[in-house]
């Protein structure tokens, strides 16, 4: 840990080694935690298996397996837990043991630890969407062309990406003790409400009127896009409200203002610490 704090590493390797290396030694630590690998890695393909794995073999009109567009909506969940929970609970815990405290008594700027914390996450995707996507075709039978796994997974990682800055507001403004109770009651609700879990056009009226205000539902409908046919996901998921442009809007909304609300929370953390 002491190699990217001290002084003479940074001039020695400059502030990008210094995030490189705070995000490796991130990654090492998050490694070694099983409960963080099993909440991780392993929970979104179990879901997988228990859910969506009996029904994945069924064909929609327009020829697209059930299946495609269920690997998509897990493996999405998996990216949302990602950046919601894993890491939004550990920047609160974080705070709460003083690790921020240290930090700031460092070289290092303080941008760096938002920089590394995001390299980290999208690290955490990639392993997410390998592990789902290895279920999903040893498992579930899931076929595709070579372009279509590789666009699916540059949509479903790029398309996570905003909801780690709710991660980091999260981290910033809810306690250590409130942090993994709060992320639950974002993190769930915004899943089933966007029908990642089950199909908009099966849940209540209410939900699929409010659903298209959600950024977990423009992500949804982004992942299906690639995952199926449009037609086909219309049959299962109801049809989509707005165009792709509109989804990547929300989703450019959505990290602006939690990123904002992430930087008003760490100068109010600031403030309160060294005032």
């Amino acid at each position: 840990m002491k190699r990217y704090l001290s002084p003479s590493s940074q001039r020695g390797r400059g502030i990008v080694g210094l995030v490189l290396e705070l995000a490796r030694a991130e990654t090492i630590k998050n490694l070694r935690l099983p409960m963080f690998v099993v909440s991780t890695l392993v929970f979104p393909a179990m879901l997988f298996i228990l859910f969506g794995l009996p029904n994945s073999s069924i064909t929609l009109p327009s020829g697209t397996k059930v299946g495609n567009l269920l690997i998509a909506s897990f493996s999405a969940y998996g990216l949302l837990g990602v950046s919601i929970f894993s890491f939004g609970v550990a920047i609160a815990v974080e705070r709460g043991q003083g690790w921020l405290k240290l930090l700031r008594a460092t070289p290092m700027p303080a941008w760096s630890y938002f920089l590394a914390k995001i390299i980290v996450v999208i690290i955490f995707n990639i392993l997410v969407v390998l592990v789902m996507f290895a279920v999903g075709y040893f498992l579930a039978a899931v076929r595709m062309p070579t372009w279509q796994w590789l666009k699916l997974a540059m949509v479903l990682i790029l398309g996570a990406l905003p909801f780690s800055t709710l991660g980091f507001a999260l981290g910033y403004w809810a306690s250590p003790n409130s942090a993994s109770p709060l992320a639950n009651l974002i993190y769930l609700p915004l899943s089933f409400a966007s029908g990642l879990f089950i199909p908009l056009s099966q849940l209540p009226k209410i939900v699929q009127n409010f659903a298209p205000y959600l950024p977990t539902y423009h992500y949804g409908q982004l992942v299906w896009q690639v995952a199926g046919k449009a037609e086909d996901v219309a049959v299962l998921l109801g049809p989509a409200s707005g165009n792709t442009w509109t989804h990547i809007s929300y989703l450019a909304a959505t990290f602006i203002i939690f990123a904002i609300l992430a930087i008003i929370g760490f100068k109010r953390d600031e403030n309160k610490n060294y005032s």
